[in-house]
């Protein structure tokens, strides 16, 4: 570059001193807009839309996401769990002791039911009722399921209470993404509160790389917060491993691609915790449509024809 500054001074034939002089101030006034411009365009943390904390973040996160950011989210995780079928919004799926609600198939646990997975239903529909829903009279989110298994669930399912439970879950679908875009924002606190101190830092970068990385960055911690949880606990009928959110941002490359990165770790968080859980769970049989879930991320995510933002 300095040869070039240097040489831009030189007449050229034909040219007198002054032409040449205007030539030369010309050219590096061009040149440095050039360089502005070149460095304006760096993915700088700066530009990125959700810039890191100085420290370690202790308090929840503002995303403001647009409507049709949720919109596209909330659709999305309704299709991961269920197809997007009205009928999915009651599900108790075979092999499980608790039915799955919503489009975020929140958990409600009947009583005596005991499991080492969060209950999520509850606290959901605490959250629609605190933003103005009405919940149906009969549904009580702070006592247990009225179903105490499948079969009862089955026979009921297209009874009153079911079906009116369904309507209203199809019309709540943007506040049930609220809930989940909610739950993310107050997620990274929680998370780091339990991580080795060693490793506080490396988890909250990777935490913002994926959320900044592309449109779909947010929507797959989102997706598998919801999904799988935070893992803050760990499992004693897992081996002691969980298999949350934190987890996977604990396992994770720093490659260039965070959400392949991310998608990678969760896919060995999900193998781990079949290789740990009990036999009788038979959990194997939902390994490859959780792997084809994460996948996803990467391959077909809600925000796949939308441009990179920073």
């Amino acid at each position: 570059m300095l040869d070039l500054f240097e040489s831009s001074k030189i007449p050229e034939p034909g040219e007198s001193r002054t032409e040449a002089e205007e030539r030369h101030s010309s050219f590096i006034s061009d040149s440095l807009a050039y360089l502005s411009r070149k460095a304006a365009a760096l993915p700088d943390e700066t530009q990125w839309r959700w810039q890191k904390p100085k420290g370690l973040l202790d308090k929840p996160l503002e995303l403001n996401l647009t409507h049709d950011e949720k919109d596209r989210i909330g659709k999305k995780i309704w299709q991961n769990e269920s197809g997007g079928l009205m009928e999915g919004l009651t599900a108790w799926n075979k092999g499980e002791e608790f039915p799955s609600l919503g489009i975020g198939h929140f958990i409600w646990m009947p009583k005596n039911v005991n499991t080492p997975f969060g209950e999520s239903f509850p606290e959901a529909m605490n959250y629609l009722k605190d933003h103005g829903a009405n919940l149906p009279s009969w549904l009580n989110p702070d006592k247990p399921c009225p179903w105490d298994t499948r079969k009862e669930f089955l026979n009921d399912f297209n009874g009153k209470e079911l079906s009116e439970l369904r309507k209203f879950l199809s019309d709540t679908v943007a506040l049930q993404t609220d809930y989940i875009i909610d739950r993310l924002q107050k997620a990274l606190p929680r998370i780091l509160d339990k991580v080795d101190p060693a490793l506080q830092q490396k988890v909250q970068d990777r935490f913002y790389k994926v959320l900044n990385s592309s449109p779909s960055g947010v929507f797959a911690l989102a997706d598998y917060l919801n999904f799988k949880g935070e893992g803050l606990e760990l499992v004693p009928q897992y081996k002691n491993h969980a298999w949350g959110l934190r987890q996977v941002l604990e396992g994770m490359k720093d490659g260039a691609d965070p959400v392949k990165d991310f998608s990678e770790s969760a896919k060995e968080v999900l193998s781990l915790r079949v290789k740990n859980s009990p036999p009788s769970r038979n959990e194997q049989q939902w390994l490859k449509g959780w792997h084809n879930r994460v996948e996803r991320y990467v391959s077909d995510p809600p925000f796949m024809e939308l441009k990179k933002k920073h």
